[in-house]
């Protein structure tokens, strides 16, 4: 089974791209499952490394985008948005990758399930 998630919000505005990453680690612990997390909007944000942690946040968004990476999953982020925000490849973690709207349809049209955090 195919999962893509879509995580259009700033990292630490809520706690969606919280819960998002959160998902996708939890759906990697079954090895049939495969995870697409694809960041638009604001949601870019939470693919930068360069993203500071709030003081008073208890998760730490880049951290579980390595996690969840690092478990297997894949991860696109937003061209357009990336440019509208001044976000360079070289600020996202290891393993995000820039991707395009094209790569979004094909993903959204492949997958089994879509979930938009």
């Amino acid at each position: 089974m195919t999962v893509l998630v879509i995580i259009n919000e700033a990292p630490y505005s809520g706690e969606r791209a919280y819960n998002a990453l959160r998902l996708a680690a939890a759906l990697r612990q079954d090895k049939d499952v495969e995870v697409r997390l694809f960041f638009l909007g604001d949601g870019a944000w939470s693919a930068s490394a360069k993203t500071q942690k709030p003081e008073n946040a208890s998760f730490d968004i880049p951290w579980l985008l390595e996690r969840a990476l690092a478990a297997g999953a894949h991860s696109l982020v937003c061209r357009t948005c990336m440019d509208a925000r001044g976000i360079l490849d070289s600020d996202l973690v290891n393993g995000a990758k820039r991707g395009t709207l094209d790569d979004l349809r094909a993903w959204t049209l492949s997958a089994d399930r879509v979930i938009s955090f």
